[in-house]
């Protein structure tokens, strides 16, 4: 399974520490109808790579291109890092568009500068578009191409470690998320938990929702109606979320609204409460099927942030 895209720099350190030569690929600008977006980017290494720009011609003609120039690097010999594609006849592609693709060599002699970008806690690097001289971390965008360390996550806080938990959990690897799951107690949880992904233990899992970071998506299926309700009531006091997702259905929904308006929850609280969580398009009531409707939702939340 290929890491998510935000986990590239820990990748890269890894392949620099043990003394290989990288190439980072990033789609720098585009026109027209194009497979990816610009600051789509790739990981090209040795024998294998990471991320994608698009599939297809274009991809293949630029990993073939980063390890020329890996190549090319190795032996001092100049090369050109930025390569314009025009995807329509000259690549055989439909989408007709166009696209500037900057290839950066990374040296595993760089090992120290990516460690410090790594480590920074600004957003962004800075290529300098001449190539002559080290990306840097910065804030704003400005005469050169700037492309994020990582994406920006979104918290998400999923409670309850049933089988539709263990799937979301699952389906949801890839997604720019930064991930809590809570139930109350250890062995509700499976043995492997991937390893981006923070475990929490709370008796009380309401209290631990009362902390969650600003913005936080809140995905509430636990093994108890009881705990469902005092973690949606918890979340729509403090009132500081992005999401507020509830298994159940439209039963549920209605009984837990009529008892969040008897605990003092505002009406516009109320309305934010999505029951049954998940979309409409995707049916079925087994776990899985379940779990696909949900995390398909968390993935237009996480596009709409």
């Amino acid at each position: 399974m290929t890491r998510p895209d935000h986990h590239w720099l820990d990748d890269l350190i890894h392949e620099l520490e043990a003394g290989r030569d990288a190439c980072r690929v990033v789609v720098a600008r585009v026109d027209g109808s194009t497979p990816r977006e610009a600051g789509a980017a790739m990981m090209v290494y040795q024998n294998h790579f990471t991320g994608t720009i698009g599939g297809g011609q274009l991809e293949h003609d630029a990993q073939l291109a980063a390890r020329q120039a890996m190549v090319k690097q190795q032996a001092k010999t100049t090369q050109a890092p930025w390569k314009n594609y025009p995807l329509g006849p000259a690549l055989g592609q439909c989408c007709g568009g166009y696209v500037v693709v900057m290839t950066e060599v990374i040296r595993a002699s760089d090992l120290a500068l990516w460690k410090q970008l790594a480590a920074s806690r600004r957003r962004f690097i800075a290529h300098p578009d001449n190539a002559s001289a080290p990306p840097f971390a910065a804030d704003e965008d400005g005469a050169v191409l700037v492309s994020a360390i990582t994406p920006p996550l979104t918290p998400l806080y999923l409670y309850g470690a049933g089988h539709v938990g263990r799937h979301i959990i699952d389906l949801s690897f890839g997604l720019p998320l930064d991930r809590t799951w809570v139930d109350t107690s250890d062995d509700r949880f499976p043995d492997h938990i991937p390893p981006d992904v923070t475990k929490l233990v709370a008796a009380e899992p309401a209290q631990l929702a009362r902390y969650a970071p600003d913005g936080a998506i809140h995905l509430v299926m636990s093994y108890s109606h009881q705990i469902d309700l005092e973690v949606c009531l918890a979340v729509m006091q403090e009132n500081r979320f992005s999401q507020l997702g509830l298994i159940g259905s439209a039963t549920k929904k209605s009984r837990f609204i009529s008892r969040l308006k008897t605990a003092g929850v505002r009406p516009d609280h109320l309305n934010r409460l999505i029951c049954p969580v998940g979309l409409d398009a995707i049916t079925g009531k087994a776990p899985f099927r379940v779990a696909l409707s949900i995390t398909a939702q968390l993935a237009q939340w996480t596009e709409q942030d």
